[in-house]
């Protein structure tokens, strides 16, 4: 079974939740773009978000891209006021080790959604112990 014939089941199955339409879901640049989800982000596939109620914590998120793959993530720490209107984030960080290696945002406004990803990533390299890390910049839109 393709992967589109499940994502669209899975639209499908899900209807009764409370959740938003299938939107086309871009690749950005930088997070003004994203932000605006202006014609300078290219499109990558569709994505859309499943709630289970105003006050719910959790969002489902379902991407298929257009390479035919397609991701379920469940977003944590959740503020939600409605299916066009909602903030997730995620923050990695050690207070043992007192680090922070990053963090994720994901938000809906006015049925425009963004998306940040910056972390931290370890460097391939030829040592296997490297502390040498590269600060990784993600950004995606959809609308």
């Amino acid at each position: 079974m393709s992967r589109s014939v499940v994502f669209l089941i899975g639209v499908l199955i899900s209807s009764n939740t409370f959740s938003s339409e299938v939107l086309d879901y871009f690749f950005c640049e930088n997070d003004l773009d994203a932000l605006s989800c202006n014609d300078s982000c290219k499109k990558s596939g569709a994505i859309r978000f499943i709630l289970k109620d105003k006050t719910a914590t959790n969002v489902l998120k379902q991407l298929n891209d257009d390479t035919g793959n397609f991701r379920s993530t469940l977003l944590h720490n959740c503020k939600i006021i409605d299916n066009k209107n909602w903030y997730c984030s995620e923050l990695y960080s050690d207070i043992n080790k007192l680090s922070f290696d990053g963090y994720k945002i994901f938000q809906m406004v006015d049925g425009t959604y963004s998306e940040q990803y910056n972390f931290f990533s370890k460097k391939t390299g030829n040592k296997a112990d490297s502390l040498e890390t590269d600060w990784i910049e993600t950004y995606g839109c959809a609308k």
